[in-house]
């Protein structure tokens, strides 16, 4: 893994090839961030062919762990039908367990989802909250739709996203 990682962040010519050994057997031995990587390398096409269900299979593996941006991911993957069926209610179920630990990515996305009622009832005081604590972590998108939400909300929805 940290081979991997020396090939990943130094100034040395990358080899695919070799970082993918190395992050396989990191993964195989149940190392979340090798689980994440190798997902990103198999989702983007990182010096292996792209394929959608391997990077699912060890985003779920890292997720199990509570790796955040690997909820993240399988939430993204959900919403965008991508190497899953499109799946509202799951994405916001990896949405949710990123963003109750903090991830400012997922609260947007979640936040997202209780806006347009996708997933999850609909609810523009919860959409609020979630694009607040991403807007509070420097999210740029979410303090623009913070500020479009609240002019959808109605007083009594105004006065409870302040309580």
């Amino acid at each position: 893994m940290l081979l991997g990682l020396v090939f990943k962040t130094e100034r040395i010519p990358q080899d695919y090839q070799e970082d993918i050994k190395w992050y396989k057997k990191a993964a195989e031995q149940g190392l979340p961030n090798a689980q994440l990587l190798l997902g990103i390398l198999y989702k983007n096409r990182g010096g292996v062919t792209r394929n959608y269900n391997y990077a699912i299979n060890w985003w779920k593996k890292a997720a199990e762990q509570g790796v955040t941006q690997a909820q993240n991911n399988l939430g993204w993957m959900y919403e965008h039908g991508q190497g899953v069926q499109l799946n509202f209610e799951e994405a916001a179920k990896w949405y949710k367990k990123s963003a109750d630990q903090g991830n400012t990515s997922a609260q947007y996305n979640l936040g997202t989802m209780y806006d347009k009622g996708q997933g999850v009832p609909q609810n523009y005081v919860i959409a609020y909250m979630f694009y607040n604590l991403a807007a509070l972590s420097g999210n740029e998108q979410a303090k623009t739709s913070k500020d479009l939400i609240s002019r959808k909300m109605t007083p009594l929805q105004k006065k409870k996203r302040s309580i």
